[in-house]
């Protein structure tokens, strides 16, 4: 039976946070007091364990005594895999999420459907409250995210891409498959993305909020130079 609310990491979070694990650590074993800066929640915090809840449910985590979180071969294969494990080793590790397993079983090329149907889909199929299921819906795009994103990539069966062929098609995969419909999508002078969706009847207000938000992001983002 599925919680109110969905794991505290999606499952592209969950991957950044095992391989910065093993990048920092340079062990398969950490303490759990070493792991606050990489979850970026304080250890004290409700959303630590919930991490770690969350970690254990894709199969990528066991606990062990003395509060040692250990990681698994599934996620050895994700971290540092031979050949394109990988790619099979992510699927194994979403289909232990139920709502994940029906999306991949039905959207095996990771496209999902607009915004809309796939919250129809989660209230219907699953009975997800309404007013979680902007929180599920997230859970669900973030962790496709993930596994739209192959390690490798060959064309014509035996011609392999080189760096720049394969970000260029990794930036125009991620434009075709990542993007839900009506989402809006724009090159920003730094050369990086901004993608958004406003729904329709905002109000002025709603408009004056928005604009408010960025001026603080502006205004912090200047005080960091």
């Amino acid at each position: 039976m599925l919680t109110k609310y969905p794991p505290q990491v999606s499952f592209s979070e969950a991957v950044r946070i095992i391989k910065d694990i093993y990048k920092t650590y340079k062990d398969r074993e950490v303490s759990e007091d070493l792991l606050p800066e990489i979850f970026k929640v304080r250890q004290k915090s409700s959303y630590f364990p919930a991490t770690i809840t969350a970690l254990q449910k894709f199969g990528l985590v066991t606990k062990k005594p003395k509060g040692i979180l250990e990681l698994t071969d599934l996620a050895i294969q994700i971290i540092n895999p031979i050949g394109d494990e990988d790619i099979e080793a992510k699927h194994i590790a979403v289909r232990k999420d139920e709502v994940l397993s029906s999306f991949l079983e039905k959207y095996p090329n990771y496209t999902l459907p607009s915004p809309e149907q796939t919250k129809q889909t989660l209230i219907k199929l699953f009975g997800i409250d309404r007013k979680t299921v902007d929180r599920w819906y997230q859970f669900v795009i973030d962790s496709f995210r993930e596994l739209s994103l192959k390690r490798n990539i060959v064309v014509n069966d035996n011609i392999s891409l080189n760096d720049e062929q394969y970000k260029s098609t990794v930036s125009k995969i991620s434009e075709q498959v990542l993007i839900p419909k009506g989402f809006q999508n724009f090159e920003l002078p730094s050369g990086k993305k901004f993608t958004f969706s406003l729904e329709d009847g905002l109000t002025l207000d709603d408009l004056d909020f928005i604009t408010d938000f960025f001026d603080l992001k502006k205004k912090r983002l200047g005080k960091g130079n």
